[in-house]
Parts: C-alpha cells; sequence; structure tokens
C-alpha cells in the first residue's frame, strides 16, 4: 500500500486542485485564457508552434505533476507502489483502487522485454480538446553494450488523474499507437486443444507459442518461462499475450518476433521439428 505523502498527494491534492480552478475551467473559451506550456515552468522557443493545453513543447524534462487544461495530473513511474502492473501487455488500460477518492491511473506498457535497459516515460500531455487527451511517452532500449539485466522486463509508466477524459489516446514519439487493453480478456492459463507448441529461447529463459484452430483461422497464447533458480531444472511459464490471426505465416513470424520461433512440437510428440514445418503440417 502507497505511504500517505503519495496517498495525499494523489488524492487529495489532485481533488482540491480541481475544484478550486474548476468555476474558471467551465467558463473558460477553449484556447482562451487557458494553461500554457510556460505555466509548466519549461523554457518555450518563440518560434516554437505550441499548443496552449500542452504541457510540454520539446521532449525533455517533464513535469512530474501539474495542470493540462481542466486535467490536474500526477506521473507515477515504474516501482511506484500506487499502482500493480496487472497487464503486461503492449498497449494501456485504466485502473481505480478500491475506495471511493481513488484517482483515475492510466498504465502504460511496453510489452515484455527480455533484457533489462529498457524504458518508458510520459513526455507529453496534450488536451486541446477538452473531452480527449493524447498521452505521448518516449521509449528507450539499451545502447549497444551495455550491461543489462539478464530477465525479462515490463517496463510501464502511469498518470494519475481525477477527472477521466471522454476520449484518451496514447502515442509513442515515433508516431505509433498503444491499443487501449481496458476490454482485455486475458487467459490465465493454456488451454487444452491446441495444435501445436512453437517455441525457443536460451539458457534459462524461455519462449512459447501455443496454437489453436478457429472457425475462421488460429488464435494463439504466448507463455514465457524461466527457471526457478539458476541451473534448476524446474521451469515456471506464466501466460504473457494472446490473440488471432488469419494464416499460419502470421502466427510464425510473431513468433520468430518475440522469439518462440525456433522449433515447433505436436500433442504426442516429445520431438521438436524446424519451425518452418509449421506451415506445411497436416495438423
Amino acid at each position: 500500500m502507497m505511504n500517505n505523502t503519495i496517498r495525499k498527494l494523489v488524492c487529495c491534492g489532485l481533488a482540491m486542485g480541481l475544484m478550486a480552478g474548476s468555476a474558471a475551467a467551465c467558463s473558460r473559451i477553449p484556447g482562451e485564457d487557458s494553461p500554457s506550456a510556460a505555466d509548466t515552468s519549461l523554457e518555450v522557443s518563440e518560434t516554437s508552434e505550441t499548443s496552449e493545453t500542452s504541457a510540454a513543447v520539446t521532449y525533455g524534462d517533464f513535469p512530474s505533476e501539474g495542470k493540462v487544461g481542466d486535467y490536474d495530473y500526477v506521473i507515477i513511474g515504474e516501482g511506484d507502489d500506487a499502482i500493480e502492473l496487472v497487464n503486461y501487455n503492449r498497449g494501456y488500460y485504466i485502473t481505480k483502487w478500491d475506495q471511493a477518492e481513488s484517482p483515475y491511473f492510466i498504465v502504460i506498457c511496453s510489452g515484455e522485454r527480455s533484457t533489462g535497459g529498457y524504458g518508458i516515460r510520459i513526455v507529453d500531455i496534450n488536451a486541446d480538446d477538452p473531452d480527449c487527451m493524447i498521452i505521448t511517452v518516449e521509449e528507450t532500449s539499451p545502447a549497444p553494450g551495455t550491461m543489462v539485466t539478464e530477465a525479462l522486463t515490463y517496463p510501464y509508466c502511469a498518470l494519475a488523474l481525477v477527472k477521466r477524459p471522454q476520449e484518451i489516446v496514447v502515442v509513442n514519439t515515433g508516431g505509433v499507437v498503444f491499443e487501449n487493453d481496458d476490454e482485455y480478456d486475458y487467459p490465465d492459463s493454456v488451454a487444452d486443444g491446441y495444435i501445436c507448441r512453437l517455441g525457443g529461447g536460451s539458457g534459462e529463459i524461455g519462449y512459447c507459442t501455443y496454437v489453436y484452430k478457429t472457425d475462421t483461422g488460429y488464435r494463439y497464447i504466448n507463455t514465457s518461462k524461466r527457471t526457478e533458480s539458476w541451473g534448476s531444472a524446474h521451469w515456471i511459464e506464466w501466460v504473457s499475450g494472446h490473440g488471432t490471426a488469419a494464416t499460419r505465416e502470421e502466427i510464425l513470424e510473431m513468433a520468430q518476433a518475440r522469439g518462440s520461433g525456433d522449433y515447433v512440437m505436436y500433442p504426442g510428440d516429445n520431438n521438436p521439428y524446424p519451425a518452418s514445418g509449421f506451415l506445411t503440417a497436416d495438423i
């Protein structure tokens, strides 16, 4: 449970700030006398074309708390005990504490990474449209030659808001939009009935993709696994994603990209075969 200081900051502080400015916010004409980027104490170039309701102009140091348009916000970094990451897929979801005064938490996940050294941070919040908030994130990867932790990681960041916008768009600095996982039906285990299992990995880390036939094509469940301890023969496996595909080629391409496309195994046969054989196997 988060400490009282953080609780007051996220719950009480934002709520009081929002109430204090509610009258002015309701009567404000969009784009007129609205908070500017300068209000966040960031340096703004005189030649820059900026949004008056964007908290950042260039991607640099970003205020960890403040106000954008009618929205007071607090940014929560990875490892903060305010939230617990419950969805490890790439995308974003919205959650709250199980209490009346809870703010909304917009949790943004990069997805599964094979090592440490990866990161994600919020670099801009834009509320030009009072009903739509655009959150820009910067994703980083370790530089070549950098020493990193040899373990699966799931970089994430979060934004706490007292009031939830009608629409939220999350995009990275490269223009890639994050999907909303609010309605994500996440399987908690691998179901029986799969036609094959694609696999890969090395050392103490492994990846699997279980493939199922459907009326319209295929569906799959991705898992990740690691040894219980260094050198142990016992593996711990958990679900790390799922999806659908129209063709086997799509599944194999996805599996190879995530590290589970080295070999294929079929139910009742413990022998691994080249993964390419999955494309033409009579299954």
